[in-house]
């Protein structure tokens, strides 16, 4: 089932992919920020069940296996809306591509992923990357990205970063991709990262998020 739909892949590429108010301050090495970015992370840590809603933009230069692209060298352009709730174990990904043609709905826990599809399908698969590399044939990020959206890097692999002295991050590179945090909100006492871009070329993910609930 590699030749996904339009509408299908566009959807099932926008979960990947997510305005706000506080700026990022400077770069900084001090131990003073590693301490704080090590609080930080105890605190984010806590957090087992949220919230977001938000914007998403994706840009595919290579385009993708069976979907022509919107030019001659085939890079897809996708926009969509994403609403994410996360629980400790299971989480519900709902996209909503543009007029909300081919809305897309999926569930999962550490036991698989089950997406529901536009006239009643459903596609199964132990996990939300093999789901979508077995739509679309690309390899991206979604169990990674339940993470990121925190300002967190995923604890299964190692990860490098740059802080700013209040202990945010600023980038994170992890598994070839790199996450630059350009702004947070402060939402419930705690700074959350409210727009991100998230770049493995040829891949470019622009993620705005408008609501956290922690």
């Amino acid at each position: 089932m590699r030749r996904a739909g339009g509408a299908v892949a566009a959807a099932l590429i926008a979960m990947l992919a997510l305005s706000g108010c506080a700026s990022v301050p400077i770069t900084t090495t001090s131990a003073g920020a590693e301490s704080a970015w090590q609080a930080r992370q105890a605190a984010l840590v806590t957090i087992s069940a949220w919230t977001l809603a938000g914007r998403i933009a994706v840009n595919n230069d290579a385009g993708i296996d069976g979907i022509e692209g919107d030019s001659a060298s085939g890079a897809i352009n996708i926009s969509a809306t994403l609403h994410w709730a996360q629980q400790p174990n299971d989480y519900r990904i709902d996209v909503i591509p543009p007029f909300g043609q081919g809305a897309m709905h999926l569930e999962g826990n550490g036991e698989g992923v089950v997406m529901q599809l536009p006239g009643g399908r459903q596609i199964s698969a132990a996990s939300p990357d093999a789901l979508l590399y077995a739509q679309t044939g690309l390899r991206l990020p979604i169990s990674s990205l339940r993470y990121w959206v925190m300002g967190r890097p995923d604890p299964a692999s190692e990860a490098r970063k740059a802080l700013d002295d209040t202990g945010r991050a600023l980038w994170l590179e992890q598994s070839g991709w790199r996450i630059e945090f350009l702004r947070y909100s402060q939402i419930n006492g705690l700074d959350m990262p409210d727009k991100l871009v998230v770049t493995r070329s040829p891949m470019h993910l622009r993620l705005v998020i408008d609501r956290w609930e922690l």
